[in-house]
């Protein structure tokens, strides 16, 4: 277990955001439970027996959860059955969250139901199995039995080093310590994009061009456009917001603003919608097709509306919805773990 974790934790480290409180508090953990868990069923008549095993009938499922085998031996429902005992007596969380696959939707359904004819939970806290995917491979599910799998620390490496192409071509000018910096940012942003830009609940085709594609809807792509930004805003220091301006009489953003314009400031003003969305649904990737929509506005404005060059109350409003841009662009991607930088 000490070796696992200290690779794990390498790649966590290297990912960034990634972190456990509790690391050790895995199945093993929970073994000393496993007979009250076992006992407390039998004793509240929850459970019976049924061809030598223990079972759990669950109401609506056509078939019974499995306390016990017929060898004496515990499951995996055994084991989530006293940790949610656990959790819910120590930590006395509102909710818990589930991060796993949809092929056990099943499982989680069974054993959630389980754990309240139990009693172990009280009504109060919420169980939410957060559903997703599987990554496959183009002909069909990755396998370490056989031999399809792909492993993330070589996923990472060629993110990077395909990114440090793109920089050597693009800026030969920068130091060695800056190319390396930059591919390692904009390398690991674009696969942490390719995942959490996908709805969570459907599968991912592995795809090494799509997933590295530095062009397009991509993290390079958003990290470039927040780039654009704040260089933009690097040429004239502090920036005012003329609130009288983005707000009308109406209560519409960008009143007396070219309709173009209006939309973008609109945009803006939704994110905060957008964050309340992707959190009741659990739904990153409703955040990462948010950035993408608004970074595609951007580039229009930019092209359109020269910022700079402008004048008086033009480049007030101009500069302020560059700095808007700027602020939603750099903490939409910091939700999703992707790092921004001031040059690329």
């Amino acid at each position: 277990m000490e070796i696992s974790l200290q690779e794990m934790f390498g790649i966590f480290d290297r990912l960034g955001g990634v972190t456990l409180d509790y690391p050790k508090d895995g199945e093993a953990f929970y073994q000393p439970y496993l007979g009250e868990v076992i006992a407390e069923a039998k004793e509240q008549g929850v459970a019976r027996q049924s061809d030598g095993a223990l079972i759990i009938e669950v109401p609506g499922e056509e078939t019974p959860l499995l306390l016990l085998k017929s060898n004496g031996t515990t499951t995996y429902a055994t084991r989530d059955l006293a940790q949610v005992r656990y959790r819910a007596q120590t930590f006395h969380p509102a909710k818990i969250l589930y991060c796993v696959a949809n092929e056990q939707a099943l499982h989680f359904r069974q054993y959630h139901a389980a754990a309240r004819r139990l009693g172990f939970v009280p009504d109060s806290l919420e169980l939410v199995h957060v559903k997703f995917g599987l990554m496959r491979g183009a002909e069909g599910k990755l396998s370490t039995r056989r031999g399809t799998s792909i492993f993330l620390q070589d996923v990472m490496d060629e993110a990077v080093r395909r990114a440090r192409e793109v920089v050597e071509a693009k800026n030969p000018e920068l130091s060695d310590r800056e190319k390396t910096e930059i591919a390692e940012v904009v390398g690991i942003g674009a696969l942490k994009y390719f995942d959490l830009s996908h709805d969570r609940r459907h599968d991912i085709v592995f795809d090494w061009d799509r997933m590295l594609s530095l062009k397009g809807d991509s993290a390079p792509y958003l990290q470039y456009s927040y780039v654009r930004a704040v260089q933009i805003l690097a040429k004239v220091g502090t920036v005012n917001f003329p609130l009288d301006k983005w707000k009308g009489e109406s209560g519409r953003f960008g009143v007396g603003l070219p309709e173009d314009v209006q939309r973008l400031v609109r945009e803006l003003a939704r994110f905060p919608l957008v964050l309340e969305r992707a959190a009741a649904d659990y739904t990153p990737h409703t955040i990462a097709q948010y950035l993408n929509d608004l970074a595609g506005q951007f580039s229009q404005f930019y092209e359109c509306y020269p910022v700079l060059k402008a004048e008086g109350e033009d480049r007030a409003i101009r500069l302020a919805i560059v700095a808007g841009v700027a602020n939603v662009l750099r903490r939409g991607l910091d939700l999703l773990g992707i790092k921004v930088l001031e040059r690329m």
